[in-house]
């Protein structure tokens, strides 16, 4: 695996500490489709951070995911029914992933501008990444599936 377009532009290393995790599951709000596409997976290449230091940079270019287990379950429903709830683009479908051996890299990012958040990954990817060949859906969830998930 390359990541020369994540590092474009930058002098330190986002993969630094990151893991290839093929064996965890991770979620991450996508637009509505029966597939996870590639556009669901990509970050503002002109965004700059509002402190100049790797960390900010690298969570600029990290596409935000989170764990999906019994432990995270519970927080990902109550915050994704808030978000797909209130969203008004298209990501009103919770997309339930694994990471292929060779799909890119995970860190844990739990310093959020929000608040802390255990459940956040940074997911690194690849310069030829592609969701087909690099991820495997588990599933989609949509607001009402959420919903009757809250309720059991």
């Amino acid at each position: 695996m390359t990541f020369n377009e994540l590092h474009e532009g930058i002098t330190c290393s986002c993969i630094k500490d990151a893991i290839i995790d093929n064996c965890n599951v991770f979620t991450r709000r996508v637009n509505v489709s029966n597939k996870l596409k590639n556009g669901d997976f990509k970050y503002s290449k002109n965004k700059i951070p509002e402190i100049d230091n790797c960390a900010e940079w690298c969570g600029i270019r990290g596409i935000s995911i989170h764990i999906y287990n019994n432990e995270s379950i519970e927080e990902i429903i109550e915050k994704n029914m808030i978000y797909m709830g209130i969203a008004t683009g298209s990501k009103k479908q919770l997309s339930v992933f694994k990471i292929k051996s060779d799909g890119g890299m995970v860190k844990n990012t739990p310093n959020q501008k929000d608040g802390i958040d255990k459940y956040h990954f940074d997911f690194y990817k690849p310069d030829d990444f592609d969701t087909e060949k690099h991820l495997e859906l588990v599933e989609l969830i949509t607001v009402e599936d959420l919903e009757k998930m809250k309720n059991v």
